[in-house]
């Protein structure tokens, strides 16, 4: 199975919300966990480090654990398609990199993922509908 993680999966899990996440991560580990760069450039731009050391960390971390995919590879065509559905230009390219690397499913907390637009390419589900499902 392969999964993509949104970026808020990331941001959320370093909250106060995290658990769902934190869960996600730890059930994941070791599995194939994609993530475009603009995601992991959105985290790192989103949290708030008190150390250019701090974020090197984390981006060694991320990098090391999780299949980081230049996404400048990316056809154009797919990211049209999903504007042309109404997303923003950074959904869009979430949306077209998930379908472009074949993935089966895009966890996101994203409204705009799971109620506004229609995806019939992968499956797109939130932290605690994927844990509930993998779970069961």
């Amino acid at each position: 199975m392969r999964v993509v993680l949104d970026s808020n999966e990331y941001i959320l899990a370093l909250g106060e919300r995290r658990k769902n996440q934190m869960m996600l991560f730890r059930l994941l580990s070791g599995k194939d966990i994609f993530l475009p760069h603009l995601v992991l450039e959105e985290v790192l731009r989103n949290l708030k480090y008190t150390t250019k050391d701090a974020e090197n960390r984390i981006r060694s971390e991320m990098e090391s654990r999780l299949n980081v995919v230049d996404d400048s590879g990316v056809p154009s065509v797919l990211v049209e398609k999903y504007r042309n559905r109404g997303m923003k230009s950074a959904d869009a390219l979430i949306a077209a990199f998930t379908e472009w690397i074949n993935a089966d499913i895009l966890i996101s907390e994203n409204r705009h993922f799971l109620t506004e637009i229609e995806i019939d390419e992968f499956e797109v589900v939130t932290a605690e509908q994927f844990l509930k499902a993998f779970l069961e």
